[in-house]
């Protein structure tokens, strides 16, 4: 009869833990599928000449979306980006809006201020409509102005899609936080 009980015993806590694994397996699949993984792409156009005249240099910010399963049409995201305090001055920003770009106006003055490794920071929060399709990298905002040569920009960053949050672990208000203690991702651009 013990032996029975035993039988049972084990029968049913290997059934338990077999329900358990399949269940974090679940878990882990739908983290791995549903949670939404982006980038930050610097493209740096340098001046050109050309037969309408010469353009002053670009920096294009783009969105990209590592996920070939995961977009949305146009919808609402939420975009934070630390940029460096001595790279904003002297620059004109331009949103991609439904009509084009966009002029950003844009009061860096009263913008929050931050210290990453002994650099300032401003931090600049937008929410733009914006399609992001699957495995993609979509232009959002253009920054003209004057850049000096050899100059390093990095930028930190983080967005709110339809899609969720990413990074996914960034809990509301610990953002500055965040950005200090180098838990949010940065893309930077070397200026030749």
């Amino acid at each position: 009869m013990k032996l029975l009980h035993e039988g049972l015993f084990q029968t049913g806590v290997g059934a338990l833990g077999s329900a358990l694994g399949t269940g974090l397996v679940a878990i882990l699949l739908v983290t791995i599928f549903k949670v939404p993984s982006f980038g930050l792409d610097l493209d740096f156009i340098p001046v050109k000449i050309t037969s309408q005249g010469t353009s002053l240099p670009v920096l294009d910010i783009s969105i990209i979306n590592k996920k070939w399963w995961l977009g949305f049409q146009s919808n609402e995201v939420l975009f934070g980006l630390f940029l460096p305090e001595d790279f904003v001055e002297n620059k004109e920003f331009s949103l991609l809006t439904g009509d084009g770009l966009t002029k950003w106006e844009r009061d860096w003055r009263g913008a929050n201020r931050i210290d990453i490794d002994g650099e300032k920071y401003v931090l600049s929060r937008q929410i733009i409509s914006l399609p992001v399709y699957p495995d993609s990298v979509t232009h959002f905002l253009r920054v003209t102005g004057d850049f000096f040569h050899d100059q390093n920009i990095r930028i930190y960053y983080y967005f709110e899609t339809p899609l969720g949050k990413y990074p996914w672990n960034l809990r509301q208000g610990q953002r500055v936080e965040s950005a200090q203690n180098h838990k949010l991702p940065f893309s930077e651009v070397t200026i030749k």
